[in-house]
């Protein structure tokens, strides 16, 4: 009953159990060597990426070794590089760079002249792969060249002439070596022209007046190597206000007037220690006249104007009151200009016209901060002179009191 089954692969199936097999183990080993090569190549992409990428961290161009020696008036440049260079570029501080080729310089270094003083070198080598080394040195020599042009500096300053604040120009020129001399000319005028002393030879620094209006400033500095350097500007000249008095017959009060072409800012002053304070409008500021009432005896009288650019114009003055009564004031005309002296030695002069209607007294004359009195030979109601002026601003101011006690002052300032 009992029955015992025996399988055999091989007894049914005949060969083709064998054939399956066998493809069966070679799409098997196929795949397994398709898996190899994947992972090689793999491996290799990544290993090769690593390399690359340690290869660029770590490969820095060279450089070239640069060093300077000083040989009495001469600097001699020492290159050491591995590979050949292509160019030197060289200059002093700020000065025009000069370049020496590669194929100029023997046994790696070459010889430049000193310049005279302290200076800066810059020196760059570039090699056959334009790659750039940088190298600077400061250098001291007293017998080098002069070849460095002098330096001009100028600026605005605030400064006070016959007790008025004004703005000038400070102009400053530097040598390393030695200034010989400084010219500066305005717009289409002559050239004026100053020296270097034997106190400081080296620079040359002085102060000028800026002319009204817009102008050109030119200066030019030259030195002991006739090196030179020039440099222009523009500047705005501005005024100082005006201010006149005019008393009155009966001297009991004083009429006061202020102007200024772009506007007046404030006016301020004391009588007999008195402050006063005249109020300017907003608008039409261009001129302002008031009163101020006169004491018995002396009055002294201080006024300060001060124009909306800032500059500033004072007066001081001392007026007697006798207290004796007149008919009426006279009429006073003063008139202060520049022109060509009849003397051709003056040259130029402040030529002041005087006209009254009634009969001339005294005529004071103030020329930067100096009295004089002017004769008067003859009675009369009109005189014209001359008064002689320095280079420069000249304030010039005229007191005119006639027979009847009116007295009138006019203020102006000339440049020459």
């Amino acid at each position: 009953m009992n029955q015992i089954l025996d399988y055999s692969p091989n007894k049914n199936s005949g060969g083709n159990s064998s054939r399956t097999d066998k493809i069966v183990r070679f799409f098997a080993v196929l795949l397994i060597l398709f898996a190899i090569c994947l992972l090689a190549v793999g491996g290799y992409g990544y290993f090769k990426k690593n390399v690359e990428k340690k290869e660029d961290l770590s490969t820095t161009p060279p450089r070239a070794n640069i060093s300077v020696e000083q040989d009495d008036a001469d600097i001699i440049i020492k290159i050491d590089h591995v590979k050949a260079i292509k160019e030197v570029i060289y200059g002093w501080d700020d000065q025009k760079t000069l370049t020496k080729k590669g194929e100029d310089i023997q046994n790696n270094q070459f010889t430049i002249p000193a310049v005279a003083g302290e200076h800066t070198l810059h020196i760059k080598v570039i090699d056959i792969d334009d790659v750039e080394s940088p190298y600077e040195e400061v250098i001291s020599s007293s017998s080098g060249e002069d070849k460095m042009n002098p330096t001009i500096d100028m600026k605005l300053v605030d400064s006070e002439e016959n007790g008025q604040r004004t703005k000038k120009i400070k102009i400053t020129a530097k040598d390393e070596t030695a200034m010989d001399y400084v010219t500066y000319r305005w717009n289409n005028d002559e050239e004026t022209k100053i020296e270097a002393t034997e106190e400081n030879p080296k620079e040359i620094e002085f102060e000028i007046d800026i002319p009204h209006g817009q102008n050109n400033l030119i200066v030019v500095a030259v030195d002991k190597g006739n090196n030179s350097s020039s440099q222009p500007k523009e500047f705005t000249g501005v005024t100082r206000p005006d201010i006149k008095i005019n008393v009155s017959a009966d001297r009991t009060v004083v009429d006061v007037t202020c102007s200024h072409e772009n506007g007046l800012k404030s006016i301020e002053g004391y009588i007999n220690d008195q402050p006063f304070q005249a109020e300017v409008p907003e608008e039409n500021s261009k001129e302002l006249t008031f009163q101020l009432p006169l004491s018995e005896g002396t009055n002294k009288l201080s006024i300060k104007a001060v124009s909306v650019d800032n500059t500033e114009a004072n007066l001081e003055k001392e007026i007697e009151n006798t207290q004796e009564p007149v008919a009426q004031d006279d009429n006073i005309d003063i008139k202060i200009e520049k022109k060509q002296s009849e003397d051709e030695s003056l040259g130029e002069v402040a030529y002041v016209e005087v006209n009254t209607s009634g009969i001339v007294k005294e005529i004071r004359l103030n020329v930067n901060e100096v009295d004089y009195v002017v004769p008067i030979e003859a009675e009369g109601a009109g005189f014209n002179f001359e008064v002689p002026i320095e280079d420069g601003n000249n304030v010039i101011s005229v007191t005119v009191i006639t027979q009847n006690g009116t007295e009138k002052t006019e203020t102006a300032e000339i440049r020459r």
